[in-house]
């Protein structure tokens, strides 16, 4: 008797860990679907997230680190808030070229690069708070607050 529990218990084990190798081929995440893969790592120099990376950044002599090849600048940097769009920019310098902004006559050419820049940005910012605003009372609309 004590045989047929022991194997009834085993059994019931046994379901419950396919069943759970199961859910989690068929609803987990990457790592769980595929666990011979192995753990993600960040490379503390080079600031590269994979599995078994081997850094080309750091210099070597030896087994010691002696120092860190410096982060190479993105070739396409991403636009931030503080960074215009080149574009904007160049659109603007064209429409004071054609006399079409007369507010910027006052303003000295050593300071023109940035008061663009700043012009630019603050477009830029009425634009996110116009569309904010317009999500803002579609969301007030759609549940009914209006």
């Amino acid at each position: 008797m004590s045989e047929i529990q022991n194997f009834i218990k085993e059994a019931l084990l046994f379901n419950s860990i396919v069943d759970r190798t199961a859910e989690r081929v068929r609803f987990g995440s990457y790592s769980e679907r595929n666990p011979l893969l192995g753990k993600m790592a960040t490379c503390k120099f080079c600031r590269t997230r994979e599995r078994n990376h081997k850094c080309t950044a750091v210099i070597r002599k030896g087994t010691e680190v002696v120092g860190v090849a410096p982060h190479p600048k993105r070739q396409n940097p991403r636009l931030t808030r503080k960074r215009p769009p080149l574009f904007l920019v160049h659109q603007l310098l064209v429409e004071i070229e054609r006399d079409e902004h007369p507010e910027l006559e006052n303003v000295p050419q050593a300071h023109m690069a940035r008061y663009i820049e700043k012009k630019v940005n603050d477009w830029r910012r009425e634009e996110r708070h116009a569309k904010r605003d317009q999500q803002k009372l579609s969301r007030r609309i759609n549940r009914g607050l209006v």
